[in-house]
């Protein structure tokens, strides 16, 4: 089957990486969707929701910087199964950092970007573990699914204290006892006949 190269443009004239494709009739891609089109001169173009969507994905309003992260984004999702297919890889990667929301500046459009990395790099990793008939080549895998897994979760949790939904501490100073009161500090575990220990 043949193969040919296409390239995607921003409207202002950016390509993005050429990807060699099948020539594979694609579906349409609902309006509602499509973050980029085909213009006539056979070439791909991000429509007004795409430039919308790049703004968006870089945290802080700026259709260059979201671009960028869409590209990052491409160069690792870009390397599964489908990547022939340019305009699922950008639906994918869009999605996702669609999904993650980058809202308030740029550090929330570079996790989230970051974010889609490590859950593609994990989940290759682990498809090849899955395929390893050699049992040290399974442990290099599941040890790298790991240590991805660990860093996915550690950029979660730092995207929530960014945003300030990080786990929250409160801590008493003071306790006032008055008169003819008790304060027990440790476990408390009620047995029979109404006796506490402490």
């Amino acid at each position: 089957m043949n193969s040919k190269l296409r390239s995607l443009t921003s409207s202002s004239g950016k390509s993005l990486p050429e990807t060699s494709s099948q020539q594979v009739e694609q579906p349409p891609v609902p309006s509602d969707l499509a973050l980029i089109e085909k213009n006539p001169e056979g070439e791909f173009r991000f429509t007004a929701a795409g430039n919308n969507f790049l703004r968006q994905a870089s945290g802080c309003n700026s259709g260059n910087l979201g671009y960028r992260f869409l590209i990052q984004a491409l160069k690792v999702v870009g390397r599964d199964e489908a990547k022939g297919d340019l305009l699922g890889q950008v639906e994918v990667a869009s999605a996702f950092l669609a999904s993650v929301g980058p809202a308030a500046d740029a550090i929330e459009g570079a996790l989230a970007t970051q974010l889609l990395g490590l859950h593609a790099t994990a989940m290759r990793c682990l498809a090849e573990a899955v395929k390893a008939t050699d049992s040290r080549c399974v442990d290099l895998y599941l040890n790298r699914v790991a240590k991805l897994l660990r860093t996915f979760s550690q950029q979660s949790e730092a995207l929530n204290r960014h945003r300030g939904r990080g786990q929250q501490t409160v801590r008493v100073e003071h306790v006032h006892v008055n008169a003819g009161g008790q304060a027990i500090v440790g476990a408390v575990n009620a047995g029979g006949g109404g006796k506490h220990e402490k």
